[in-house]
């Protein structure tokens, strides 16, 4: 069993399991620790902080942002420097 967040094994299987490679995926996270494991596995990492979290120190994080209600698939590919991309058989 993967480790606890900040430890990225837990990223790093579901990148394994899915096939994908870090540079096309992107994390959402709430925590330091949360964001410290995403990066350990090199995925670009969004955090909305909580009340819990708020203070936490989010430093390379692509975005921080208070809430992803009006965030678009536009703002994350250029905060994230990627496109994501779907195949047209993974579309339907």
């Amino acid at each position: 069993a993967p480790c606890k967040k900040p430890d990225s094994s837990v990223y790093r299987q579901a990148l394994r399991r899915l096939d994908v490679p870090p540079g096309h995926s992107v994390a959402f996270e709430d925590s330091e620790n949360g964001l410290r494991a995403a990066l350990g596995a090199e995925i670009p990492t969004i955090v909305t902080p909580n009340i819990f979290t708020a203070t936490q120190d989010f430093s390379g994080a692509a975005q921080v942002v208070p809430s992803l209600a009006d965030v678009t698939l536009a703002q994350i590919e250029s905060w994230c420097d990627f496109s994501l991309r779907v195949s047209p058989t993974s579309a339907s």
